[in-house]
């Protein structure tokens, strides 16, 4: 059986490899974006042509992006951002975070809702719409593995699974913030 620490160790161990790695960052950028343009669409109902005409260009020049045949520059990245009325980040990030991001990507995660759709953006704001954190001994973050209090750390620093086997127990707790999120904005969308 394969678990995401199985999954993860696989990746590490590929990671050692520069090309793995330039391949990784290559594949998650023309993947990313793609997967995301198809299911962006899907939910909005829209079709090329209308991607196209919001964009500011056509139907052709979208299939290309829609296939993974063209690059995407940063420019053309903004016209779709506008066009689709979501927000764009572009920048650096540690390997660690792809990985993770890679290792737990959902369906779900790809729909990024359109501005107008954003339930999130009038959700109340709670502990846990905040980040995804784990609650781990103090010794276990700084590497002393001898106190005994308890701090949080960004969950993308730490493999769960890894952290408890490595400490022998289940003194780890995941505050995972994903899923009590999604069942704010659901809730709060429902109720508007």
């Amino acid at each position: 059986m394969i678990t995401k620490s199985n999954e993860r160790s696989q990746l590490l161990e590929q990671l050692e490899n520069k090309e793995f790695r330039d391949a990784l960052v290559e594949a998650d950028i023309t993947n990313g974006i793609l997967f995301q343009l198809h299911a962006m669409l899907e939910e909005r109902g829209w079709k090329q042509e209308d991607l196209a005409v919001r964009a500011g260009t056509s139907q052709p020049v979208i299939s290309k992006y829609m296939q993974g045949y063209a690059n995407y520059s940063v420019k053309t990245l903004k016209k779709l951002a506008s066009a689709l009325d979501v927000s764009l980040t572009v920048s650096f990030e540690r390997f660690s975070d792809l990985a993770n991001r890679n290792l737990t990507l959902e369906e779900t995660d790809l729909k990024i809702p359109s501005f107008s759709e954003d339930a999130a953006l009038y959700a109340p704001v709670t502990a846990y719409s905040l980040a995804s954190t784990v609650a781990v001994p103090e010794s276990f973050a700084t590497g002393s593995f001898h106190a005994q209090s308890t701090v949080m750390v960004p969950a993308g620093q730490f493999d769960l699974d890894m952290v408890c086997v490595a400490l022998g127990s289940h003194e780890a707790t995941l505050f995972e913030a994903k899923a009590p999120r999604q069942k704010e904005e659901k809730k709060y969308a429902l109720a508007a």
